[in-house]
């Protein structure tokens, strides 16, 4: 079993280009595309709290991850490692990067628009804590995986519970 990861973050342009991403989401599609004639299984990244997006971009994200199925998916918390150009737009307060409460509600937003087929690999980052400049929060893993498991069962939700099948 060969799995091929690949970087997507998000759909929006605006965004890969403030993050110096260096592709298009029409580039990365074509990239996607070519490899899915492969036989590949494909994982994408995305990363929840870009600067500048909102929930609505988020969900844009989402549904276009369900839209191009991949075999698999792993969702990043945003966070600011020090020496970074990301650091200086913090400390510059240019960006201030999702609460725990926050970004539990948008995974969960976003789990149910994926596909049961979509292999869930992750659900949060796992940063350094030396390099960590904030958030504090994305060092409490579990607790956080806790939290977006109690969040779905708050909502009696689940992967692909808001799918639409057009």
């Amino acid at each position: 079993m060969v799995w091929l990861e690949l970087g997507l973050q998000s759909v929006h342009d605006a965004t890969l280009r403030l993050i110096n991403r260096g592709h298009t989401y029409q580039e990365f599609l074509e990239g996607y595309q070519l490899a899915r004639k492969y036989p590949f299984l494909i994982c994408l990244h995305v990363i929840i709290g870009l600067p500048n997006e909102n929930q609505e971009h988020v969900l844009d994200t989402a549904r276009e991850v369900a839209r191009i199925k991949p075999d698999g998916i792993k969702i990043h918390s945003l966070y600011i490692n020090r020496d970074t150009a990301l650091e200086k737009m913090y400390r510059e307060k240019k960006i201030t990067p999702l609460g725990q409460k926050e970004f539990v509600e948008l995974t969960c937003d976003f789990l149910e628009l994926l596909p049961p087929t979509v292999v869930i690999q992750r659900l949060t980052s796992d940063p350094n804590p030396k390099e960590l400049v904030a958030p504090e929060w994305t060092l409490r893993k579990n607790e956080t995986l806790q939290l977006i498991h109690r969040e779905l069962e708050r909502r009696d939700s689940w992967q692909g519970k808001s799918l639409r099948f057009d």
